[in-house]
């Protein structure tokens, strides 16, 4: 089975052929979940999407999205009379619908259809192994995140977006160790390439502290780059302080007091 690196790398090489065979593109990204027109039929079944879903099957991976994408287009109305029925009844073609919009790169209605996943607690048909969209959500997101930190690219806004879902949902227990810290410390180093001093350290300073991430080098390392010797020596000794306490407020109101009189 391919890697999710591997996946997304085939995806974006299909996209990107058939918008030079003169293909439509992909419809734009806003809170509608629907703007392209449906072509589906009102009277389709539960059974006849399975039919579909499951002639997919034997296609490569170039087919599979090409298939996915016309079958999201395909039961369009059903999906948005459901999401608009407000049923926590299991809907399959919702259900792998979620799924195939992070397939398709469709990210703003992936995370869209993901809350209303998280709010009905629909459970993913994709994963056998998973009963929530959460682990399904934290895994895909910063694996693909990590790609882009390794070439030394933003994963926003929907890292931060993946962070409010998960926090929003019951917090971090129901994910894999150590994917906390993993999601705190890419986010951070997102933050510390767009420059902003003041924001990068507040929100490094609580993903180190509470979260855990191993970020610890880098932030000493700002204090030193932005402010005097004394001035970061004595940071510094704060941030260890707040380290051991596991509670970093004292600090971060000493750091944003700190910034208030050097403007």
């Amino acid at each position: 089975m391919k890697s999710v690196k591997e996946q997304q790398e085939l995806r974006l090489k299909w996209l990107d052929e058939n918008k030079k065979k003169g293909a439509a593109p992909p419809p734009p990204q806003d809170k509608t979940p629907w703007n392209r027109k449906p072509v589906a039929n009102p009277g389709s079944s539960k059974d006849d999407f399975e039919k579909d879903r499951l002639a997919l099957k034997g296609l490569d991976l170039p087919g599979k999205l090409k298939g996915r994408r016309e079958l999201l287009a395909k039961y369009a109305v059903q999906i948005q009379n459901w999401i608009e029925s407000g049923s926590k009844e299991s809907f399959p073609p919702f259900a792998y619908g979620v799924q195939w919009q992070f397939d398709l790169n469709e990210f703003d209605l992936y995370f869209d259809w993901i809350e209303i996943a998280l709010q009905r607690e629909t459970v993913p048909l994709h994963s056998s192994k998973k009963t929530s969209f959460l682990p399904c959500m934290v895994y895909d997101i910063l694996e693909w995140a990590e790609e882009n930190h390794s070439q030394h690219k933003s994963s926003e806004p929907y890292l931060k977006r993946m962070i409010r879902l998960v926090e929003k949902f019951g917090g971090w227990k129901a994910t894999a160790k150590k994917q906390e810290s993993q999601a705190y410390y890419l986010a951070f180093h997102d933050l510390d390439r767009q420059g902003d001093v003041a924001e990068t350290l507040d929100f490094g300073i609580n993903a180190l502290v509470i979260h855990k991430a191993a970020i610890k080098t880098r932030i000493k390392d700002i204090f030193k780059e932005h402010f005097t010797k004394d001035e970061a020596k004595s940071f510094i000794v704060l941030l260890d302080g707040a380290i051991e306490r596991s509670d970093g407020k004292v600090l971060q109101e000493a750091l944003k007091d700190f910034l208030k009189r050097k403007k």
